[in-house]
């Protein structure tokens, strides 16, 4: 084997990405009967959780908590949440999978990029019943603007900064990586942070429940 076509396989099985299974997970052991199932996906740096809580006479109440990841593409984040949809659906095939909550909980790429990457498996298969956000994102609060408006112009001079000669000499160790959280990144297909935050408040909206929580309010 010439040195190239070594150098051609150790590239292929560098970039080979896990596959999802297309069928829903059941882990060994598992009751049939349960008071509360959480699935944590593990897909890389990021977080999605669904808990499934059963109701009696009723279809399970499902809870989506976050979707997102970095240095994951399109294909990959729009596997995972179709994993979730037929996890919902359970074989059913017919009608769309009810979430009857989604949370993001705070607006990191980490946590929201999925919404952005699988976005058409979202609209198109998915029915929302209530979205839940944090304070932070209620644009009608005039503090909340000033925030927003502070964070972008602080993300903008950093992002310049990058660039300086105080980068390179390693005054700006780790900006960089902090910055990917919430940057634009076209070649995953994530999109804008803000983006995906914009398209759950409109299907919470839409479903006639968008709910801001702040600190220290009591359980609802």
């Amino acid at each position: 084997m010439t040195t190239k076509k070594r150098a051609s396989k150790k590239s292929a099985k560098k970039t080979k990405k896990p596959v999802l299974p297309s069928a829903p997970i059941v882990a060994k052991g598992s009751p049939k009967k349960f008071r509360a199932r959480i699935r944590m996906y593990r897909h890389g740096l990021g977080d999605c959780f669904l808990v499934t809580l059963p109701q009696k006479n009723k279809d399970p109440f499902h809870m989506l908590i976050d979707c997102g990841a970095l240095a994951r593409d399109k294909a990959f984040m729009t596997g995972m949440v179709e994993h979730i949809r037929d996890t919902i659906r359970d074989g059913k095939n017919n009608g769309k999978a009810r979430l009857d909550v989604v949370v993001a909980t705070h607006e990191h790429k980490d946590h929201v990029s999925g919404f952005n990457q699988a976005r058409d498996v979202f609209t198109n298969d998915f029915d929302f019943g209530a979205v839940w956000l944090a304070w932070t994102e209620n644009l009608t609060k005039p503090e909340i603007k000033k925030f927003k408006e502070a964070k972008a112009n602080a993300v903008r001079k950093l992002t310049a900064a990058l660039d300086s000669p105080l980068a390179a000499g390693g005054g700006l160790a780790g900006v960089d990586a902090l910055l990917g959280f919430s940057e634009e990144d076209d070649t995953t297909g994530s999109g804008k942070v803000a983006e995906a935050m914009d398209y759950l408040k409109l299907r919470g909206k839409e479903a006639g429940d968008l709910r801001y929580c702040e600190p220290g309010e009591d359980p609802f």
